[in-house]
């Protein structure tokens, strides 16, 4: 699939598009703006539906409940692998990803297990992966893979080193709002193969259900995520930007993080802007990415519904401490 930056778009429609915005006498800029706009929201949309169509159908045959008490006692590599293969799997969105790590952390699975399953659900989930592979080049996207294993790793077992299963330290949360949760968990299931369906219609049916939930959830975020790329690619100098970033790479790098903060964390709501990035620097595009996947601000305030403050800012820490160091380390190498 074609990048969604660094080119001018081509095709019938986007010509069409453009030669109609320029016949109503709008300026460059703005048929520049409308046509980003407009095609690469139609892109994205159909990247989403596409990809979390077959996802979510595939998911539809593992049964998630048994792998995860499995993990119960698992301190080991063996523990943690199993961790990010169902973090990479995992069929749970932001909104019902914590409740899950909190029944992990009652049912005795170790802290940086319960934490790697966390990240790597964030960081690493085949859905943000594919959409990722679709809009990049190959190395771009090995860098990126290395990257969030090397940050899923080391956050985990940095917070093994904090917070042990059972602290009271980890999760304020009563026992009525945590039955709400795991009511909550289980209804969700429901639609990403917690109870799988057994006909080949009802697993098209879950996956379509599990789908619309995705852009039901998400598609203010992706269209103010697509505003914001065709913005910056409409009216932002491009040379004087890449200019900025070589010389001042360090600043930058910080720049993005910042930047990816308010942004929600799920990659077809920053798909756009990595473009944008990537024409200005590989290692400030990797960053960002990294960064925004890791925690943002809508991350934080999931995680301020059931963790205590301590936990959270150790969490956070650490992995923005990751993002600038990876960063750092980039800027040197390239």
């Amino acid at each position: 699939m074609q990048e969604f930056h660094g080119h001018e778009h081509n095709g019938f429609f986007a010509n069409w598009l453009e030669q109609t915005l320029e016949s109503t006498g709008m300026p460059h800029g703005g048929v520049h703006f409308l046509t980003e706009l407009i095609i690469d929201s139609i892109n994205i949309f159909l990247i989403l539906f596409l990809v979390m169509t077959v996802v979510s159908f595939l998911q539809t045959y593992l049964q998630f409940d048994k792998m995860q008490k499995k993990l119960v006692g698992l301190n080991s590599v063996w523990g943690y692998a199993l961790a990010l293969a169902l973090g990479t799997l995992s069929p749970f969105c932001s909104c019902t990803i914590i409740p899950v790590v909190i029944g992990l952390l009652n049912m005795g699975v170790p802290v940086g297990v319960c934490i790697c399953f966390l990240t790597s659900a964030s960081m690493l989930n085949v859905t943000a992966l594919i959409a990722l592979f679709s809009a990049t080049t190959p190395s771009f996207f090995l860098m990126y893979i290395i990257l969030a294993v090397l940050v899923v790793i080391i956050s985990s077992v940095l917070m093994a080193v904090f917070f042990k299963a059972g602290d009271a330290k980890l999760y304020h949360i009563d026992e009525k709002e945590l039955e709400g949760h795991h009511h909550h968990e289980h209804h969700h299931h429901d639609h990403h193969g917690g109870e799988n369906p057994d006909t080949l219609r009802g697993r098209i049916r879950c996956a379509l259900h599990s789908t619309g939930e995705v852009f039901s959830s998400s598609w203010l975020f992706i269209l103010l995520g697509v505003a914001l790329s065709a913005a910056m690619s409409a009216f932002l100098p491009i040379e004087q930007a890449t200019d900025f970033v070589t010389g001042n790479s360090f600043l930058s790098m910080l720049l993005v993080c910042v930047i990816g903060l308010p942004i929600h964390s799920d990659m077809f709501t920053i798909l756009p802007l990595i473009g944008i990035f990537r024409t200005l620097s590989t290692p400030v595009a990797l960053v960002f990415i990294v960064a925004t996947m890791m925690i943002s601000i809508p991350e934080i305030v999931l995680l301020s519904r059931a963790f205590k403050a301590k936990f959270i800012a150790i969490y956070t820490g650490i992995l923005f401490v990751l993002a600038v160091a990876f960063g750092s380390a980039l800027l040197l190498i390239f």
